[in-house]
């Protein structure tokens, strides 16, 4: 899970800050934005807080990380078994056929983990020989296209629009 509070600056941290702009200051007018930064200063850290905590991406994120984990090490372990060569024939052949088992019992669990999450083998294959295209079912974790339109009217910097993509 995301800790919110890695992302949120700290009362502590800032609290010099805060102290100096509580003062009245002669360049600042009363009325003006400037002069209401504590209070969105707090805005901010309770939305940023709240949309960190409950956003269930990183908590999805978490969930495919630990099962692709799970994934490759059952896969390392059961790439790694061999038979004993030094027992008898009958033993190995006993130790073979257990180890088949456990791989067909490890791919079935596999299949059945996937069909859980959505995914369907059969229907994969399908999509793949109706058509010559595939998909890319990934989205970027930022719609770029449209925060650069949203952007262009206040000043962007062209090389963060160059260099965001690459």
């Amino acid at each position: 899970m995301i800790d919110p509070q890695i992302h949120i600056v700290l009362a502590r941290n800032i609290k010099k800050y805060v102290d100096q702009t509580e003062q009245p200051c002669p360049i600042i007018s009363e009325g003006s934005l400037l002069s209401k930064i504590p209070s969105l200063l707090n805005k901010a850290k309770t939305l940023c807080k709240d949309t960190i905590t409950n956003t269930g991406y990183p908590s999805l994120v978490q969930a495919l990380d630990d099962f692709v984990t799970l994934v490759i090490e059952t896969s390392a372990h059961l790439g790694s078994l061999e038979v004993d060569s030094t027992a008898t024939k009958e033993k190995q052949t006993s130790q073979a056929k257990n180890f088949v088992q456990q791989k067909r019992k490890a791919l079935a669990d596999l299949f059945k983990y996937l069909t859980k999450m959505g995914l369907n083998y059969r229907t994969g294959l399908v999509i793949i020989s109706a058509s010559e295209e595939l998909y890319d079912f990934t989205i970027p974790p930022v719609d770029w296209d449209a925060a650069m339109n949203y952007l262009k009217s206040r000043r962007c910097d062209p090389t963060l629009a160059l260099l965001w993509p690459g």
